[in-house]
């Protein structure tokens, strides 16, 4: 489910209660600063450790975060103007509600803010796909078959390569060892990056083969229990 305007309500909600140290370094005083926790970053994750913290009377932490305000990837800005002269909100980073309900088990809780929210959304039907080239509409959802089935021969190799404490190798390694080679086929290169660059925002060249493998198996875990 896609929330248009996720960011600032969500945001707002989760943080309400916790104070978050996002003064630029280069801003503040460079002094030591001892603590009895760090919490390392300021997106979703970093703030609900801190809530946990301060909901747990524990009051000496440190969020610390490379950007200089709070949200990691939930952030907006303005774009452009409507027909009323108002400026339309183009969301940066995070777009989705993941898994909406857990088969028996909980709501999501990000979707029962976005339903208190009245946040306007899109649901994302990922069965039904439309493919393209350079002359227009073309059915080529045949290669993503392809890529998953190489996928799973590369899964495979990825285990062995954990299990087994052997030299992890880059996803594009993985991919032409396991008969992916997308390198000269255009449609080859779109399925693939609606794959793999789309889910992981890097391409396979620059991702590991087993720590991908990892996070996407975690990330799955996560979205069906």
């Amino acid at each position: 489910m896609r929330a248009a305007s996720i960011a600032s309500s969500v945001l707002f909600a989760a943080t309400q209660l916790v104070l978050i140290e996002a003064t630029p370094l280069q801003s503040r005083n460079q002094t030591c600063r001892k603590t009895s926790v760090v919490v390392l970053g300021a997106g979703m994750a970093g703030i609900t450790a801190a809530q946990a913290l301060s909901n747990a009377s524990v009051t000496d932490f440190l969020i610390v975060d490379v950007n200089d305000y709070i949200g990691g990837r939930v952030a907006h800005t303005t774009f452009g103007k409507d027909p009323n002269g108002n400026p339309y909100t183009v969301e940066l980073g995070a777009n989705w509600v993941q898994g909406l309900v857990s088969p028996g088990g909980p709501e999501n809780p990000i979707w029962t803010l976005a339903k208190k929210y009245n946040l306007t959304n899109t649901y994302s039907d990922y069965s039904s796909i439309l493919t393209y080239d350079q002359n227009g509409a073309i059915n080529y959802t045949d290669l993503l078959d392809d890529y998953e089935n190489s996928y799973s021969i590369l899964e495979q190799d990825a285990g062995t390569i954990l299990t087994q404490n052997l030299q992890d190798r880059s996803m594009r390694v993985g991919l032409s060892l396991a008969d992916w080679k997308p390198k000269k086929n255009m449609l080859q290169q779109a399925a693939e990056w609606w794959e793999f660059d789309w889910e992981y925002s890097y391409s396979p060249d620059q991702s590991s083969e087993t720590w991908a493998v990892v996070v996407s198996l975690k990330y799955h875990y996560l979205k069906i229990c």
